[in-house]
């Protein structure tokens, strides 16, 4: 059986990954917290951006590091970006190194910058617009160093996100029949992907017959507006929600269209999970802890 190292196994991403896969392979969680929020997996408490993080695993191998945690910060003078960001993923490689490990890197599609070219491939440039997209591209130089894969991912979602994103916050309105807001006319297009999609493709990537390395773009099966987001949580909710539009949206224009291809090509990654199914998880999810 294969072993994996997960580090920000407490987090949204990399605790769907340990979830996802945890009957598949032998995993090491491993978090700043003193124990797991995934019961029954092995746990190593220890932070990847301090000195003492290779040594808290001498007692354990790994074959795949799977790098999820970061300090995700939009404040660029915050220098966390360059302790946990960017020394952590030079601690992550030391690991590797030690364990003959390969490295799956989670990074994210906004290191391209601001999208000049429909659909978004991995050969689009890359020009970061903040000091994290910035740690990110970092992290895929390193990644790529020690011919590991680094994953640009769009914007995660699922049962377990943030309560003040985009998603969580229409589908909330629409459930209590409240107004949905939008900024500008609605017509920013986005994509969303289902952090299970995302355990799925390190699956895939594990147990792919090839060598994989490189540069990968994931994405959910299709992009949207954030008006056709909003209708379609209306949609699913069963509400009596209205749109309403409010200011003006400086990226009005950006559209985050992005292809897949390169993936699905070299280890068969196809989103299983459409945005409707992600916002029906979400809304029974709400329902059941407020009793709805």
């Amino acid at each position: 059986m294969k072993t994996l190292l997960i580090t920000g196994a407490n987090g949204f991403i990399g605790k769907s990954i340990v979830k996802n896969l945890m009957d598949e392979f032998d995993i090491t969680a491993n978090g700043r917290q003193d124990k797991s929020v995934v019961p029954n997996v092995d746990y190593v408490s220890a932070d990847f951006s301090d000195t003492n993080f290779v040594p808290a695993f001498n007692n354990h191998k790994f074959d795949y590091i799977i790098h999820v945690g970061a300090c995700v910060s939009h404040d660029n003078t915050n220098k966390n970006l360059i302790s946990a960001n960017c020394l952590g993923i030079m601690n992550v490689a030391d690991l590797a190194i030690k364990n003959n490990a390969k490295i799956i890197f989670i990074s994210s599609i906004p290191v391209i910058g601001t999208p000049i070219q429909i659909p978004i491939t991995e050969n689009h440039p890359t020009n970061p617009n903040s000091a994290y997209h910035a740690s990110k591209l970092f992290g895929e130089y390193i990644t790529g160093i020690y011919n590991g894969v680094s994953l640009r991912i769009p914007s995660p979602v699922g049962v377990g996100m943030s309560d003040n994103k985009i998603l969580s916050v229409f589908i909330s309105n629409a459930i209590k029949n409240q107004d949905i807001t939008l900024v500008g006319n609605g017509g920013r297009i986005q994509n969303y992907i289902d952090v299970a999609d995302i355990a799925n493709a390190v699956r895939n990537i594990i147990n792919s017959d090839k060598d994989i390395s490189g540069v990968y773009n994931l994405a959910g099966a299709h992009s949207y507006s954030n008006l056709e987001l909003a209708q379609i949580c209306i949609d699913v909710c069963k509400s009596r929600s209205n749109i309403v539009f409010s200011g003006a949206d400086a990226l009005e224009n950006d559209k985050w269209v992005i292809s897949t291809s390169k993936a699905y090509n070299d280890f068969g990654f196809v989103p299983k999970i459409d945005i409707r199914e992600t916002i029906k998880n979400i809304k029974n999810y709400y329902e059941n802890i407020n009793n709805v």
